[in-house]
């Protein structure tokens, strides 16, 4: 077994841990050498929305596990929560997400999770991280955080983490002292242990994170949807055997539905531009005047009217 630091600073430290060697061990996350003092335990928070049936599979384990949403907002969108779950209470359940077996015996590529050590008892840290689950604007109103993104956190640069001081101030708090994270690329997990700055005073609204506090997170997030809706425009061109476009030309239609055409949601965005990929309309002027020949006073009817047209012609 062996860890190998990558970056060490006053505030964190990063290190690689081999995932292949991990597996080979009883507890295959690697624990502090006072976590036996201190009761640390290893926790993990599992993607619904990149698992399959991971409610039904979770109620097969024998581990302690809870949706991280509850009431109305777990019946909406449970299908696609995040889960908490007590790794070390099951071993089998610990090593699946190291494996590399397709969803749902392993979880490794889908990338479906991140893990945490932590010292508090599973239901005081089940309502700790369900605080950031959302992010605060200025003007009072709140958008749902994926904290729980592998993607958030790897190759990080050493001023995005200064900038996120405050953020693992909130998120470490005084319960976690390990964070874990999938690096598929270069088959390790990447483990971030944070001791900067002074733990956040509890509270109502001592935790609530702003959006300037995960500017970098969510930044890199937008550009990964970016890329991801992009994509998707690129294969329907390339299923329909016309020129497929640049990525940079995809992500300049799905800026202009959104900054000058009044489109919100991605679901849209996607629909609507894959259409106007394959159409071959890239200019602001020639999406204009297409929207305008579909004139709905929902953006979701348009983008979906769009889409099907497409369909249609495929």
């Amino acid at each position: 077994m062996s860890v190998t630091p990558i970056v060490d600073h006053a505030d964190w430290s990063l290190s690689y841990f081999d995932r292949s060697d991990a597996q080979e061990l009883t507890s295959p996350f690697p624990k502090q050498k006072d976590a036996a003092e201190r009761c640390t335990r290893w926790f993990a928070i599992l993607d619904a929305a990149k698992i399959p049936n991971l409610e039904e599979i979770l109620a097969s384990q024998s581990s302690e596990c809870r949706c991280l949403f509850s009431g109305k907002t777990a019946e909406d969108i449970g299908a696609v929560s995040p889960w908490l779950v007590d790794l070390d209470k099951t071993s089998s359940l610990a090593k699946s997400i190291l494996s590399t077996e397709r969803v749902p015996l392993g979880y490794w590529s889908a990338e479906a999770w991140v893990a945490f050590e932590a010292s508090a008892p599973f239901d005081d840290l089940w309502s700790h991280l369900r605080k950031f689950t959302r992010v605060w604007a200025k003007n009072g109103s709140s958008k749902y955080f994926r904290f729980y993104e592998a993607n958030n956190y790897r190759t990080l640069s050493l001023e995005e983490l200064s900038s996120l001081n405050t953020y693992f101030c909130k998120l470490f708090s005084d319960r976690i002292s390990r964070m874990s994270i999938p690096d598929v690329e270069n088959d390790a997990l990447q483990i971030l242990e944070f001791a900067g700055g002074t733990p956040i005073a509890r509270g109502p609204n001592g935790l609530r994170l702003s959006e300037s506090e995960v500017e970098p997170i969510l930044e890199r997030a937008l550009d990964l949807r970016f890329r991801k809706a992009a994509l998707e425009m690129m294969r329907a061109c390339e299923d329909q055997d016309i020129s497929v476009p640049s990525e940079r030309d995809c992500v300049r239609v799905l800026l202009i539905l959104r900054d000058e055409c009044g489109y919100r949601y991605w679901d849209d965005m996607t629909r609507a531009g894959t259409a106007l990929a394959v159409e071959q309309l890239f200019s602001a002027s020639a999406i204009r005047a297409r929207l305008q020949l579909a004139p709905f006073t929902s953006k979701s009817e348009q983008a979906l009217y769009l889409w099907n047209s497409v369909v249609r012609v495929a």
